[in-house]
């Protein structure tokens, strides 16, 4: 019996979708703001970083925005160079194709999630991959 059960849970397991397991998505703080730590990138004079970030909003809509930060104005600059929103079946619903800049407010998620990608930055060759959703 406990083999069965075993050998059910084993091809339960098997048989879900591989990004459940992607360990490369990084919460930051307690909320639903996740980045992809395999994307994080700091430029050679550490002034820039580039990194992806997951966020799971109202009604289940998700949206996955590439960032670049200028670490060292004051305050903090960031750009976000690419976006999209997809539905709650992980459907494309919308591409943000109007790049924008702002200023990064010390308390806020951005902020948070800057601090987090730090830890995982890299000096590393530019990559244009879109990762995939979690």
């Amino acid at each position: 019996m406990k083999r069965g059960c075993i050998l059910l849970l084993l091809l339960l397991i098997l048989s879900l979708p591989g990004s459940v397991f992607a360990t490369n998505w990084v919460r930051v703080g307690t909320g639903e703001y996740f980045i992809d730590s395999e994307t994080v990138e700091i430029g050679k004079s550490g002034s820039e970083l580039s990194y992806w970030e997951y966020y799971i909003g109202q009604g289940g809509y998700k949206w996955l925005s590439h960032y670049y930060i200028r670490l060292k104005e004051n305050p903090q600059k960031a750009n976000l160079l690419k976006g999209f929103l997809y539905k709650p079946d992980n459907q494309l619903e919308h591409e943000i194709i109007h790049p924008h800049s702002f200023s990064v407010p010390e308390d806020s998620a951005i902020k948070k999630a800057i601090d987090v990608a730090l830890g995982y930055a890299q000096e590393k060759e530019q990559n244009d991959e879109i990762p995939k959703l979690p």
